[in-house]
């Protein structure tokens, strides 16, 4: 269908009203990409990276020719309602796709409870994780997420961090704390870590992993101590100290600036 087609379905539409399936696959243009979107309508409810518009499946038809191993960005040689899952070694397996949308929790002992495209990603240490897409590029995870990034993936391919709420912990697991991470490019993103034993001050080796919940590992990696996060502008830490932010670039996301308390 040609975009002039897409419009004149659309119009149509809007003079005589249609029901959801009234509207061809491809119809509706949409900006959440890689996920199931608000913006399409329920026959066609996943919005394509490829084209950005409503598709009835988050992946289109696979090429004639594929590889003997499964493409995990595509589920492509994998069959219906099959997923393409990559374990931690490297290996390849189709498995029966769930129905957990992406941000769904997830464990990694039971990766068929997410749906085609996505990965049950847990952080390392940790079996409790949450359903995350498989990108190639942080654009891939804008639809599902404002705080995630595309992150690699000990299983060596890519995926979309948790994007979790900083001080709050929203999206994480209990056992776990989100955290502010930066980008090579400078950017900042948020994902969760598994929590450690370390208080105030303690060594962490350039790990937050080895800090309780509510804390980054700040500093050089050598001489790395615990400290407990906080929202810069909001005024004196609880416990005590100043909230500064992170040296170089504010960790600015969503509007609001962290840092630690010092």
């Amino acid at each position: 269908m040609t975009s002039c087609q897409r419009v004149a379905v659309a119009l149509a539409c809007l003079s005589v009203g249609c029901s959801s399936s009234d509207a061809p696959d491809g119809t509706f243009r949409c900006t959440m990409t890689g996920v199931r979107s608000g913006e399409c309508p329920p026959d066609a409810p996943y919005c394509r990276r490829e084209d950005s518009l409503c598709h009835a499946t988050l992946v289109g038809a696979c090429p004639p020719e594929t590889t003997r191993e499964c493409d995990p960005l595509t589920s492509c040689g994998c069959g219906p309602g099959q997923n393409c899952q990559v374990s931690a070694e490297g290996t390849h397996a189709c498995v029966a796709a769930g129905t957990a949308v992406a941000g769904d929790r997830c464990s990694e002992q039971d990766v068929s409870v997410c749906a085609r495209g996505l990965a049950c990603v847990a952080p390392t240490g940790s079996n409790s994780g949450h359903c995350l897409p498989y990108c190639q590029t942080t654009a891939d995870c804008s639809g599902f997420n404002s705080r995630s990034a595309c992150i690699s993936h000990r299983s060596g391919y890519k995926v979309c961090s948790e994007g979790c709420r900083p001080l709050t912990h929203e999206g994480c697991e209990r056992e776990q704390g989100c955290v502010v991470y930066r980008e090579l490019d400078g950017s900042f993103y948020t994902a969760c870590s598994l929590s450690g034993p370390g208080g105030v001050g303690a060594p962490c080796n350039g790990s937050a992993a080895n800090c309780q919940r509510g804390m980054s590992c700040v500093g050089p990696s050598a001489t790395s101590t615990c400290r407990i996060d906080c929202s810069v502008g909001d005024g004196p830490c609880a416990g005590g100290g100043t909230c500064r932010g992170f040296d170089g670039e504010p960790a600015i996301i969503d509007g609001q600036e962290y840092g630690v308390c010092i």
